[in-house]
C-alpha cells in the first residue's frame, strides 16, 4: 500500500499486568462496520492499535514490551502470511481471526494453538474478547482479608490476630469519615502520573480522569474498567498501604456512596472462587464460625455454574486448591450493589461489595482431592460475637467526620507513626501562620518522633510547639506545663539529665500555678523525675516519686491509663536492679496488660515492655520465658523499626544469650 495507515487509541480498561489488543486489517480504518466495533472495542481494553499494513504491524509486534501481553485481530487473508512468523512470540497471547469465510480459514488456522476462534460475526468477537480479559483479571485477583476468632480471644497469642481485624476497619472508617483534603484529585492525579511515567497508554487514561471525572456516579464505571485507578487502589486496599489510601480518600468514599445509593435485592446466594495454596486452604479449615473481613472490594456472581466454570479454567499447581466461595446475603444490606447496572460489559448478576464487607465462615468443607466449599454469610451487625468490635468501632468513630489532625492522631495510636506524621504535615500546611492548632500539631510531631526514637526531631518539635503556645494562648498554664515535661522528656532520652530535670520541675511549676496538684499529668512529671533519681541510682526517692504518680492516679480514677503502665514499668525497672525480680515481674505484667488494652499490639511501647520482662525472667534463670517475651519484644521491633537500629540489635543478642542456655 502506499502508506501505512495505524491509529492507537487508549482508554481505561487494563488489569494489573497490561492487556493490549492490536488489529490487522486492510479495510480496518475506513469499512463502518470495523470502525463500529473499534469503538466497542476501545470501551473494554486499554490500548487498542489497528493497522492496515503486515509490515507495519509485525514491527510493532516485535517491538512491544516482552513483560507485557498481547492479543492479536487480523483478517483471513492477512492471518495466513502474519501468523506463522509471530505464532511463537511469548508476548502473543491469543489470536482471533475475523473475516468473511469461517470454514476456509478454520482450516489453515487449527495448526496454530493461539489461534483461539475463527469469528464472523462482530457480537461474538466482543464476547470472546471480553471473556477472554476477564479471565486474565480473575489470575490475578484473589480476596484479601482479616480474620476475627471466636474463641480464645483473651489468649494472648490471638490478640494481635483480633486487634488486626478490628484496626482494618477503624481505618476503613476513618477514609470514610475524613474531610476532603485540598486539592486531593490533583495530587491523586499527581502520583498516578509518576507511577505511570512512559507509560504512554495509562498517561492518557490518567489525563482522561483528571478532565472527566467530576461526580460520585462515574466511580463504579471507572473502577469496573479495570483501569490504572483499579490497579493502584486494589494493590493499596491488599496490601493496606495507607500512605496510598488517603489519595484514594475521594473514590473509596464516592465507592461507597455509589453502593449505598444502588444497592439490590437478592433473593438468591452469591459466588466467588479463587486458587489458594495449601498454606491457605489450611488457614482457611481453620476458620469454621469465626468471622472474616474484606481489606478490599469483593467482585461476586449469582450466577454459579459461570464462577465454577471459570474456577476451574484457572492452572493449579500441586497442592492448589479451587476454592469456591458461596455467600448468603441480607437483601436489607447496604454493603453491595449489582454493578451490572453501571456497566454495560458487565455480565448481570455480577455483584461488588464494600471494603470491612464482614462475612461469618458457616462451614469449611472438602470437594475432591483439588476442590474446597466456603459457604459465608454476611453479617448484619446484630452478631452478639462481633458486639466488642462494633463497640471500639463506635467508639473510635463518633464524629460524623474527621480533620487531617484527628486522623493522624488515630493514626499514632494504632503505631503508624510514619503515615501519622506525614498527614500531621499535610494538616499543619494547611493552617495559617498564626493559627492556635499549629501548637498542637508541632507536638503530636514531636510525640511522632519521639515514638521512633528520633530524639532531637522530638525535641525541635516540642519546642516549636511550646513557642507557638506562648504566642497564641500564653495564659493555657496546663498546656504550656505539659510541654515543658515534652521537652523535658526528649533532654531525658538524648542524655541531657539536668536539662530534663529542671524542666519536669517547670512542669510541677505551671501545674501549681494554675492549682492542679491532683492534675493526672501531675502523675507523669512525677514519674518522670523518679526515672532522673532511678538513673542516679537514688532508688528509695524514685519509688517515692513513682508512688506519688500512682496515688494521683488512684485518687482520679486512672488505673486504666498510660502513667500508670509507664509507672509499673520504671517500679518494675527499680525491682529489677534490687534483684526482687518476682515483685519486678509483678510490675512489668500490671504495665503490659494496661498498654495491651490501649495500644496497637505492635506499638513500641509494648516491645519495650516485653523486654523488660524477658531480662528479668532471664535474671531468674527462667530462659523458656524470657525466650518467648523476647521473641514478642523482637516482632514489634522489626516491624516497626527501620533496619539497623539499636534496639533490634540488643534484642537479637539477647535472643542468641539465650538460646545458648536452653
Amino acid at each position: 500500500m502506499a502508506g501505512a495507515n495505524r491509529k492507537n487509541t487508549v482508554v481505561p480498561g487494563a488489569e494489573s499486568e497490561s492487556f493490549s489488543l492490536f488489529w490487522l486489517d486492510t479495510e480496518v480504518n475506513t469499512a463502518d462496520h470495523n470502525q463500529k466495533t473499534q469503538t466497542l472495542l476501545r470501551a473494554m481494553v486499554n490500548n487498542l492499535q489497528t493497522f492496515d499494513n503486515l509490515s507495519e504491524c509485525q514491527k510493532n509486534i516485535q517491538s512491544f514490551d516482552e513483560k507485557e501481553r498481547l492479543i492479536l485481530i487480523v483478517s483471513g487473508k492477512l492471518g495466513r502470511e502474519i501468523v506463522p512468523q509471530v505464532h511463537n512470540l511469548r508476548k502473543l497471547s491469543s489470536i482471533y481471526v475475523y473475516c468473511m469465510n469461517k470454514e476456509s480459514n478454520r482450516e489453515w488456522s487449527q495448526d496454530f494453538s493461539k489461534v483461539k476462534d475463527v469469528i464472523v460475526e462482530q457480537k461474538v468477537l466482543l464476547t470472546r474478547i471480553k471473556s477472554d480479559k476477564k479471565k486474565r483479571v480473575e489470575k490475578k485477583e484473589s480476596i484479601s482479608y482479616n480474620i476475627y476468632s471466636i474463641t480464645d480471644r483473651t489468649d494472648p497469642s490471638t490478640i494481635g490476630l483480633q486487634n488486626q481485624f478490628i484496626h482494618s476497619l477503624v481505618i476503613t472508617n476513618m477514609l470514610l469519615q475524613l474531610s476532603p483534603i485540598p486539592n486531593e484529585k490533583q495530587k491523586l492525579v499527581a502520583i498516578c502520573k509518576k507511577d505511570y511515567t512512559g507509560d504512554t497508554n495509562q498517561s492518557q487514561a490518567i489525563r482522561e480522569f483528571n478532565d472527566e471525572y467530576t461526580t460520585s456516579d462515574q466511580v463504579l464505571s471507572w473502577y469496573t474498567r479495570d483501569s490504572f485507578l483499579y490497579r493502584m487502589l486494589n494493590k493499596a486496599l491488599c496490601q493496606q498501604d495507607l500512605n496510598q489510601l488517603i489519595l484514594f480518600r475521594m473514590i473509596i468514599s464516592d465507592m461507597h456512596y455509589q453502593l449505598k445509593q444502588n444497592t439490590c435485592e437478592l433473593s438468591v446466594p452469591v459466588y466467588y472462587g479463587q486458587v489458594m495454596n495449601s498454606g491457605e486452604v489450611k488457614d482457611l479449615q481453620n476458620q469454621a464460625n469465626n468471622f472474616m473481613s474484606m481489606k478490599s472490594f469483593l467482585w461476586a456472581d449469582t450466577n454459579k455454574n459461570k464462577v465454577l466454570k471459570n474456577l476451574h479454567q484457572r492452572m493449579i499447581y500441586p497442592g492448589d486448591c479451587h476454592v469456591l466461595f458461596t455467600i448468603n446475603v441480607d437483601s436489607n444490606s447496604k454493603r453491595f450493589a449489582d454493578i451490572s447496572k453501571s456497566n454495560s460489559f458487565i455480565d448481570q448478576g455480577e455483584i461488588l461489595f464494600m471494603i470491612g464487607t464482614i462475612f461469618r465462615i458457616v462451614s469449611v468443607t472438602a470437594v475432591g482431592k483439588d476442590d474446597l466449599k466456603v459457604e459465608m454469610k454476611l453479617c448484619n451487625g446484630d452478631e452478639h460475637e462481633l458486639r466488642p468490635v462494633f463497640e471500639y468501632m463506635k467508639n473510635e468513630n463518633e464524629d460524623n467526620k474527621i480533620d487531617l489532625y484527628t486522623f493522624g492522631n488515630k493514626l499514632r495510636q494504632l503505631g503508624k507513626y510514619a503515615l501519622a506524621e506525614k498527614v500531621y504535615l499535610l494538616s499543619v500546611n494547611e493552617l495559617p501562620s498564626n493559627d492556635p492548632l499549629r501548637s498542637d500539631i508541632y507536638c503530636a510531631l514531636g510525640a511522632v518522633n519521639k515514638e521512633i526514637g528520633d530524639h532531637d526531631a522530638s525535641l525541635k518539635w516540642f519546642k516549636q510547639s511550646l513557642e507557638s503556645k506562648k504566642k497564641t494562648n500564653p495564659s493555657d498554664l496546663i498546656s504550656i506545663g505539659s510541654l515543658y515535661n515534652c521537652i523535658g522528656e526528649s533532654h531525658w532520652s538524648i542524655g541531657n539529665d539536668e536539662e530534663a530535670l529542671k524542666c519536669f520541675k517547670k512542669a510541677v511549676e505551671q501545674f501549681q500555678r494554675a492549682h492542679a496538684e491532683d492534675h493526672s499529668h501531675m502523675a507523669d512529671f512525677y514519674s518522670n523525675i523518679g526515672s532522673y533519681y532511678k538513673r542516679k541510682q537514688k532508688y528509695e526517692t524514685a519509688l517515692e516519686f513513682y508512688q506519688k504518680a500512682l496515688d494521683i492516679d488512684r485518687r482520679q480514677s486512672c488505673d486504666d491509663r498510660l502513667t500508670v503502665a509507664k509507672s509499673h514499668n520504671e517500679i518494675g525497672i527499680v525491682y529489677s536492679v534490687l534483684k526482687d525480680y518476682n515483685r519486678a515481674i509483678e510490675h512489668f505484667q500490671l504495665s503490659i496488660t494496661i498498654k495491651l488494652r490501649l495500644l496497637s499490639p505492635e506499638h513500641l511501647s509494648l516491645g519495650n515492655s516485653y523486654t523488660n520482662i524477658g531480662l528479668a525472667y532471664a535474671q531468674k534463670r527462667d530462659f523458656k520465658q524470657a525466650l518467648k517475651y523476647y521473641q514478642q519484644a523482637s516482632t514489634i521491633f522489626h516491624r516497626a523499626l527501620p533496619s539497623g537500629h539499636k534496639d533490634l540489635k540488643d534484642i537479637n543478642l539477647a535472643i542468641q544469650k539465650i538460646l545458648k542456655q536452653l
